[in-house]
């Protein structure tokens, strides 16, 4: 029987031992949830939260991350486009002094603006109402330092106009393939062109907004587009413009075009742009 002693030993040990799986963080976790904006409609959103983040207490810096047109809050994190938990888990892993949290809202059609002549107020709504419950909801910093937006496309120009428009919640923002030109394009037909639509127009114009800048230091902005994307002429424009007037801004041109073969390689940089590194 005395073989038995060191079976036992052996199968004592193994019972004792913590497994492979306890010892292994807590994967990531994709949060979705809505806000009731002034209509009382609902808005739709998708959080993520890094590794570890439910067995700890620490808060996280934060990054708003917006969709293009025709999208909404899930295409980022979607298998089919954006992929962005994978993404984001494996940047984190090789770099997590660098985790934080990601938040992409639903924007519809808004172009995240006030749309004109309409009582759908996105970005009041944006600002005065979600930002703040997203950030009671989840542990996140609310410093301007540890908060930045990236987005593509449509998400794009919604991040150059939320960064010119709002300095005092930004550090960073970081525009992939930003519809600047959207924001440019004015009716054909100037008899019904009103005073007071010429100037909306002009005040969600990101260009002409860049003359309105008042601390040129207080945002960071990256532009990163693709050199087939219908995008880079106006992308181009804000850069050139924003380098005049002596704005930080990168400007990034990788062969690509208005895809999410580029976006998706494009996220890591965001990533590390908006930690402080330089594109």
């Amino acid at each position: 029987m005395n073989f038995m002693k060191p079976l036992l030993f052996a199968l004592s040990f193994f019972l004792l031992a913590p497994s492979a799986e306890r010892a292994q963080s807590p994967a990531s976790e994709l949060v979705k949830g809505v806000v009731q904006d002034e209509r009382g409609q609902d808005v739709r959103y998708v959080v993520y939260l890094p590794t570890g983040y439910e067995e700890g207490e620490e808060s996280y810096p934060v990054l708003y991350l917006l969709h293009g047109l025709g999208d909404d809050e899930k295409t980022w994190s979607s298998a089919e486009k954006g992929r962005m938990q994978g993404i984001c888990d494996q940047y984190f892993d090789a770099k997590p002094e660098r985790k934080r949290i990601i938040v992409m809202p639903d924007a519809r059609d808004t172009w995240y603006r006030n749309v004109y002549n309409s009582n759908d107020q996105y970005e009041t709504f944006f600002f005065d109402t979600f930002v703040p419950t997203i950030e009671q909801a989840f542990r996140c910093k609310t410093d301007r330092a540890d908060r930045a937006v990236a987005g593509l496309s449509m998400g794009g120009y919604g991040t150059l106009l939320y960064a010119l428009r709002h300095p005092d919640k930004f550090s960073a923002a970081y525009a992939m393939s930003p519809a600047v030109m959207f924001g440019q394009r004015r009716p054909r037909n100037d008899k019904d062109y009103s005073a007071a639509r010429r100037a909306y127009d002009e005040s969600n114009d990101v260009v002409l907004l860049l003359d309105k800048v008042e601390d040129k230091d207080a945002v960071r902005f990256t532009i990163d587009c693709g050199d087939d994307d219908l995008c880079l002429p106006s992308a181009c424009e804000f850069f050139h413009k924003a380098r005049e007037l002596k704005i930080p801004s990168e400007l990034r041109v990788r062969d690509g075009d208005h895809s999410w073969d580029y976006w998706r390689v494009s996220l890591p940089k965001a990533l590390d742009f908006v930690s402080g590194d330089l594109p």
